[in-house]
């Protein structure tokens, strides 16, 4: 049973934008909830001057063993080159049964596969903007499908209870027709090439890998 006040962490809370927005929304929506935030983006962090957040490394995190009941990694893994010592930390942290939830670009996306890889100007090697367009961002280190990223989980001791893909719409059309982005088609094989995959794991065996 879960508990009625969990402790979160939300590990990279400032954001591309470096504005909080989703941070400050779940504060808002759970105010029964004890979040925490934190970011190794010094001026981020400074300049939000939120309750509660700090500067620091999600690879070294200064939280004694089981502090919390959920992490939230949202839009985190795709930016580091190395996951698994977030990943570890994550499961240190995380008391026994606590969910981890994260959220991806997703390497499976039709959209992308077919306007970066298929369509792609393509030369003696895949052009640099062509590839950087594919990952979305130029921070973007890492682009993970659903299944190789719960394989990542499986090694650093989480076990995978839910994974769905979200955001199928076509971005030109939004602009035009607001309905786009609430498109959320739920029927194979549509269900699994949105954007962004969001999975949720919990807390299971230690690690397989040593660290």
């Amino acid at each position: 049973m879960r508990p009625s006040n969990w402790r979160f962490l939300d590990i990279g809370f400032v954001g591309a934008y470096e504005q909080p927005f989703l941070h400050l929304t779940l504060r808002r929506e759970n105010p029964e909830n004890h979040i925490i935030g934190i970011d190794n983006h010094i001026k981020g962090v400074l300049e939000s001057r939120l309750p509660n957040t700090l500067t620091a490394d999600a690879g070294i995190m200064p939280f004694k063993n089981e502090s919390f009941d959920g992490v939230l990694l949202l839009e985190v893994l795709e930016h580091l080159y190395c996951p698994l010592p977030t990943l570890f930390e994550c499961w240190r942290v995380l008391r026994p049964g606590g969910e981890i939830i994260i959220t991806t670009p997703n390497a499976w996306s039709w959209l992308n596969f077919l306007r970066c890889w298929m369509l792609g100007a393509l030369a003696s090697r895949v052009q640099r903007d062509v590839y950087r367009l594919y990952l979305g961002d130029a921070d973007h280190k890492h682009f993970y499908d659903p299944l190789s990223l719960m394989n990542l989980l499986d090694d650093a001791g989480f076990r995978t209870t839910s994974i769905k893909t979200k955001n199928h719409a076509i971005p030109g059309l939004r602009r035009y027709f607001r309905v786009c982005d609430l498109i959320d088609w739920r029927f194979y094989p549509m269900n699994r090439l949105g954007a962004y995959v969001c999975l949720t794991a919990s807390k299971a065996n230690p690690p397989r890998i040593a660290h």
